[in-house]
């Protein structure tokens, strides 16, 4: 297990985002569900690795429970209660997917703590492309958090690893039958796929 030292710090960081560049915007569930594949869509994660796929979005099981329940996001589902219907926490939940399942097809395990550097670097990324934010002033507010500063991911190390294309072929003719190989190359080729990631 992982230890996720960085989450308290994050998330105080998030609060004064929101406070300074008001990121949250109340949404429906199914606009929940439109930002999630547009930013899926945009970041051209769906068919890199057989272990990568769209997300999908669920309420909590009771309806009592909608209220108070967690918002989550890992693996390939994202539980949203009635107050994580937001834009901020929609996006915030969706990037947990991303780093997740890219670290499961390029890794097969974590490597990352839930609120680690790449994560807060990538976080940096979908506000100020999807939200409008200043990501040099959101990113100077973490640092300079005091003793709960947020560290980050240099653009280097964050580029390298959302260029998947030369790393997932190999990676996946270790892990898969031949018969599968064959077909996630073949639907690789077709798909003739391009990273197109900014920050």
């Amino acid at each position: 297990m992982i230890r996720d030292s960085q989450r308290t710090a994050v998330y105080r960081w998030e609060d004064k985002l929101d406070f300074k560049f008001n990121l949250k915007r109340n949404i429906s569930f199914r606009e929940a569900h439109l930002i999630v594949e547009q930013i899926w869509h945009d970041y051209n994660l769906n068919g890199y690795s057989p272990w990568m796929s769209l997300p999908t979005l669920r309420r909590p099981p009771r309806k009592r429970n909608r209220r108070n329940a967690s918002a989550s996001g890992s693996g390939k589902v994202i539980i949203l209660p009635d107050w994580a219907l937001n834009t901020k926490t929609v996006i915030h939940e969706t990037g947990h997917c991303m780093i997740f399942q890219i670290e499961r097809a390029m890794h097969g395990w974590r490597v990352e703590p839930g609120h680690g550097k790449m994560f807060t670097a990538l976080l940096l990324e979908l506000y100020e492309r999807y939200l409008g934010m200043d990501k040099v002033e959101a990113r100077k507010m973490g640092i300079h958090q005091g003793h709960r500063r947020v560290r980050f991911h240099t653009k280097k190390v964050l580029h390298d690893f959302f260029f998947l294309r030369k790393q997932l072929p190999r990676m996946a003719a270790s892990r898969l039958p031949d018969f599968e190989y064959e077909r996630y190359l073949t639907k690789l080729k077709e798909s003739n796929l391009e990273i197109t990631y900014r920050i």
